[in-house]
């Protein structure tokens, strides 16, 4: 839904690689893939929407909710780690190349919004986390915290972040019947009861990594280990 409404606006910065289409002319113009970052797709569309600007091309980028497609997702941890610290790692590769966009009105909405966002919301997303927990546990082992309004404060968010994924659970399971048996159905929404202690820590720990590897320059793809589309 977010892809949606950033494709509204022409502000999307990244489409998924296994199911892009590209204008070969435009691809052409711009280079192609760059062959030093593990996020080349999300990098080919940011530098496509600077070349269409500095140039004043009306053409857009657009997501296309229509089509179905399946790739193999991680059905393990390790996979599942390798794929969020490459995608991080990628984002923070394609935010670095392209960094003369921030904030700059030359790239209109998109160095002004798009841009800014990815990079502030994001990129800079899972710091911000892991620094609230440490606060929280910091707060906690010298008393000064207001426990009444602590609580208050988990509760709402943990109601927030639930009803965000039971949604986005039921939704797909409506429009797409990617779930056919109800006992997997109501065993994902179970599982969302309890994802903001477990499900989030490890995403912000994963996403860091992608910090670390990017520093290190260490430009390791990884692997996924490959089992079928079951049905």
């Amino acid at each position: 839904m977010g892809r949606i409404a950033l494709s509204r606006f022409n502000l999307l910065l990244i489409i998924s690689g296994a199911f892009s289409v590209f204008s070969k002319e435009y691809t052409v113009k711009v280079g192609g893939y760059n062959k030093n970052t593990i996020g080349e797709d999300m990098e080919l569309v940011v530098r496509m929407h600077s070349y269409l600007l500095r140039h004043n091309i009306q053409k857009t980028i657009e997501f296309i909710p229509d089509p179905v497609c399946w790739t193999e997702a991680p059905n393990n941890l390790k996979d599942l780690k390798t794929q969020r610290r490459r995608w991080h790692q990628g984002l923070l590769s394609s935010l670095t190349l392209n960094r003369g966009m921030l904030l700059n009105p030359k790239y209109k909405r998109i160095g002004l919004i798009s841009v800014p966002y990815f990079v502030f919301i994001e990129l800079i997303g899972p710091i911000i986390e892991l620094l609230g927990y440490l606060y929280v546990i910091l707060s906690f082992t010298v008393g000064d915290i207001y426990l009444e309004s602590a609580v208050t404060l988990f509760v709402l968010f943990l109601i927030y972040s639930t009803v965000i994924s039971m949604f986005s659970i039921l939704l797909e399971a409506w429009s797409m019947s990617t779930y056919p048996r109800i006992r997997d159905t109501l065993k994902l929404l179970l599982y969302s009861l309890s994802e903001v202690f477990w499900f989030r820590p490890l995403m912000v720990i994963f996403r860091l990594q992608g910090f670390w590897y990017f520093i290190r320059g260490k430009n390791d793809w990884g692997s996924l280990k490959r089992s079928g589309l079951q049905k």
